[in-house]
């Protein structure tokens, strides 16, 4: 089946026919996850402008511009268009006035999966390739705490409720400093109800933005990505 434009437009605004869902998952499915999902990532806004060029009568102008043609598999995306958190948010984290909560001096920084097209992508990525189930819910969790050595450093690491079965779950974060940390969550040896990824190497205390427990605003890591 031939995915056009408004195709995307729909299926991101989850109003796509069946046909055209089970068009686009099989081609998600065929290609390399991470690289797909950048492309979509790109794509996020299509909604958006679509609705304006509906609203303003450009809609057939619009239509007729060239389009970005889906990357082939191992193309590597564009710089910083993967999972960002703001403003296109395929990894959303809960962000509002109130403070994370602190236990032990730890900072728990909850991400979510927003429920739009991009975002259910990502979610259906994740359960296939980790836990051999498309519709696997799975809790997303980012620990930071202050280094022992002090010198104004944190480490940070990621829990993974339940953890992977399948495949382990390999996430890389660039954080608003620049500072770049993967985070990679193994298969467990045993069951258990979660697993962590194990502390990151040493990140400035300005990659996290926490002041005594509480997030600060701007304090979001830009990018995160599925390797």
């Amino acid at each position: 089946m031939n995915i056009d434009k408004m195709d995307i437009c729909d299926w991101l605004a989850g109003k796509a026919d069946p046909e055209v869902v089970s068009a686009i998952e099989a081609d998600l499915r065929d290609r390399d996850s991470s690289v797909t999902l950048a492309w979509l990532a790109r794509r996020a806004d299509a909604s958006r402008k679509y609705d304006q060029a509906v609203e303003s009568g450009r809609l057939e102008r619009w239509l007729d511009e060239d389009d970005d043609p889906l990357p082939e598999s191992g193309e590597a995306p564009e710089e910083g268009h993967a999972f960002r958190g703001e403003p296109m948010g395929m990894l959303a984290g809960a962000r509002g006035a109130s403070p994370w909560a602190v236990t032990g001096g730890t900072a728990r920084w909850p991400l979510s999966i927003p429920d739009d097209g991009t975002g259910r992508a990502l979610a259906r990525t994740i359960g296939e390739r980790c836990y051999g189930n498309p519709e696997q819910a799975v809790t997303l969790t980012l620990h930071v705490t202050q280094a022992e050595d002090g010198g104004g450093k944190v480490l940070a690491e990621l829990e993974v409720s339940p953890p992977p079965v399948r495949e382990q779950l390999v996430i890389t974060v660039e954080f608003s400093t620049g500072d770049r940390r993967t985070f990679t969550a193994a298969v467990p040896v045993s069951p258990r109800p979660s697993t962590r990824s194990g502390p990151c190497e040493p990140l400035p205390a300005e990659a996290a933005r926490a002041q005594e427990g509480v997030w600060l605003d701007g304090g979001w890591p830009p990018v995160f990505k599925l390797s």
